[in-house]
């Protein structure tokens, strides 16, 4: 399991779908249906965009996921290390 960094940004006209988005994936999260071995740790908004702390299989794992749901946001993804 590793920690990933995603860094979400977008246009302002683009507010209501990413606003919609981060609903989605946060239902599916509080409902269980995200993928196996699959967690949000924090999720965080400002204006324009989103930071997002998972806990997952790996990186790969994560970024195919992603693709899946089409964010209609430009995503970064970092790896982390837990250091506390």
């Amino acid at each position: 399991m590793v920690y990933v960094l995603v860094h979400h940004t977008w246009e302002s006209s683009k507010e209501k779908d990413a606003q919609k988005f981060f609903d989605t994936v946060k239902g599916a999260a509080a409902s269980g249906k995200l993928p196996q071995g699959f967690k949000v740790v924090g999720a965080f908004m400002g204006k324009n965009e989103a930071y997002c702390i998972w806990d997952v299989p790996s990186v790969k794992a994560l970024t195919d996921f992603a693709g899946q749901l089409k964010p209609p946001t430009k995503i970064e993804v970092k790896e982390l290390t837990k250091i506390a």
